[in-house]
């Protein structure tokens, strides 16, 4: 999946780089299957979701690998049968870290309202000034404009 990438890129922004996307089964999928007779509107924004996710998944700790043994004789499933307490809904490491460490264990009913924008905007900021100090200034990131 993450070889979509590219292409999501390449079909979410208006970089004139070709329309190499067009012939994707990503793109075939989400505009001919999940959304044949939607605006393209509706397939753009469920292909910018699910590039915001892909990414995440490349950041999952061991989610693109597995531990083959005598006890995982069809592999671990990226860390993911190993057991956790139960808590906030997570028992599995993937989603242990898709709430944040439990920080964002609450799901946001969609459409998102005005309210709960205000709420993430509040908890993006406040996750950024507490970070801050690792983070390079903005203007030494190269931009790959791909």
């Amino acid at each position: 999946m993450s070889a979509s990438i590219p292409y999501l890129v390449q079909w979410l922004s208006e970089a004139d780089d070709g329309d190499d996307y067009l012939d994707t089964y990503i793109y075939d999928y989400i505009r001919n299957r999940l959304y044949p007779d939607e605006d393209e509107n509706v397939s753009l924004s469920y292909a910018l979701r699910l590039l915001i996710h892909l990414l995440g998944d490349l950041h999952q700790p061991l989610h693109n690998m597995d531990l083959f043994n005598d006890e995982n004789i069809k592999g671990d499933n990226g860390g993911n049968s190993f057991d956790l307490p139960y808590h906030y809904g997570a028992d599995e490491l993937h989603a242990v870290y898709d709430t944040l460490m439990y920080s964002q264990h609450n799901s946001i009913p969609r459409p998102i309202s005005n309210d709960d924008w205000t709420a993430l905007e509040v908890t993006v900021t406040d996750m950024m000034a507490r970070n801050e100090d690792v983070v390079a200034d903005e203007s030494v990131y190269e931009n790959l404009d791909w």
